[in-house]
């Protein structure tokens, strides 16, 4: 941490609790260390392979997970993410649309044409600006079901919110259900806790794939659902009411809800075979990193055991086996070729390969496809083989 960011945060702590700053700025460090050592994490434990799709399951979404849309000027994403929502034939339910007072003129006229001809999409429009959490919780208020929060910065692949609907409905002890992402903390792809590029020049859509095409029978925890694209069970809502306004206009409401459903016994987990890519930091324009680390210094004081919850989360390499295999099936797609797996692999130019070396019990896998390559570690040789099998399918 600089001498400025130390300053900055104190500042912020000051405002959160001056009594209770060096506690707070004790449970940043370790927050802070936990994210930066986030890269060289060993992937101890990868999910199980289904052997076989569950049918029913995915037949109780279809009709019961609405979207949700804030929306606050953006006019040029926000009208990308309609028409691609238009167009997905596996919406899991209605969309809500709440235009917050935008004060693009361009904005509401929009809203009103993309909705107009839709019998399951709703216009629901603020008379004066109420703020992102605010907002929200209005579109939760007009429906009944389950949601899926959409923030208008996201790109969205055809199916990938159907996805997320069914990991949501995975079992009735699940709160929150979020995707992999380019952005999104604790759920980025390939590094979980840093934002990413798309590999290979990927599409959104080709990285959803990779995902999609997973067949995992272990679910995965996540120490809280990230509010840009976060499926919320309606059972969930009802208990804890919504986003809280004690984060203002916005920033940490999503930690808020799913902390405080953990503490309820509810389950925060990853839709692990969805993909959805995050601009991010739009909201708020150049403010939103004071917002931020205002809203973990909440969360931090509200919530201390975040960070344990983290460490976990990040000791069992669960999810970053996810994205190792992911990245194989990205590659290989790329590529129109297997990818090519061993100790001392060589490839085509045009082929993906898998090097494997070793550091003690450790085994290092990197995977390499032109100029690219993302190394990861697996504790022993047993967790990278299942891993690979992941890939295989």
């Amino acid at each position: 941490m600089s001498i400025r960011e130390l300053v900055e945060f104190l500042a912020s702590a000051w405002r959160v609790g001056h009594l209770k700053a060096p506690l707070l700025l004790l449970r940043y460090l370790m927050l802070t260390m936990l994210n930066r050592t986030s890269r060289r994490r060993v992937i101890r434990h990868v999910p199980e392979i289904h052997a076989a799709e569950d049918v029913a399951v995915s037949a109780t979404v279809q009709g019961i997970t609405d979207i949700v849309v804030p929306v606050y000027g953006n006019f040029e994403q926000t009208r990308a993410l309609l028409e691609a929502l238009g167009n997905d034939p596996e919406l899991p339910g209605r969309v809500v649309v709440i235009d917050d007072a935008s004060p693009d003129p361009r904005v509401g006229p929009m809203l009103q044409a993309a909705c107009a001809d839709r019998a399951d999409w709703q216009l629901i429009e603020n008379e004066q600006n109420m703020g992102f959490v605010e907002t929200c919780n209005r579109g939760f208020a007009a429906s009944r079901r389950d949601v899926i929060v959409l923030n208008t910065d996201t790109e969205v692949p055809a199916g990938a919110l159907w996805r997320i609907a069914r990991a949501l409905q995975a079992a009735p002890d699940i709160a929150t259900a979020t995707p992999f992402s380019n952005a999104a903390y604790g759920v980025g792809f390939p590094e979980l806790n840093y934002p990413n590029p798309r590999p290979f020049g990927a599409t959104t859509a080709e990285i959803d794939a990779a995902f999609a095409g997973l067949r995992l029978s272990t679910e995965i925890g996540l120490p809280r659902g990230v509010g840009f694209c976060m499926g919320m069970s309606r059972h969930a809502i009802e208990r804890i009411g919504g986003f809280s306004t004690a984060f203002g206009r916005g920033y940490g409401e999503d930690s808020g809800f799913s902390l405080q459903a953990a503490r309820l016994g509810l389950r925060n987990v990853v839709a692990t075979n969805a993909y959805v890519f995050h601009v991010g930091g739009q909201s708020f324009g150049g403010g939103w990193q004071a917002r931020s680390r205002r809203a973990t210094l909440q969360i931090l004081d509200r919530y201390p055991e975040y960070v344990k919850s983290v460490e976990d989360y990040l000791a069992t390499g669960l999810a970053r086996a996810v994205c190792f295999a992911a990245m194989l099936r990205l590659a290989e797609s790329r590529s129109g070729a297997p990818v090519a797996i061993g100790e001392g692999a060589a490839a085509d130019a045009d082929q993906a390969v898998v090097t494997i070396g070793r550091t003690g019990p450790c085994a290092e896998a990197t995977v390499t496809f032109r100029d690219e390559s993302y190394g990861f570690s697996f504790g022993n040789q047993d967790a990278l083989d299942r891993a690979l099998a992941l890939y295989r399918g």
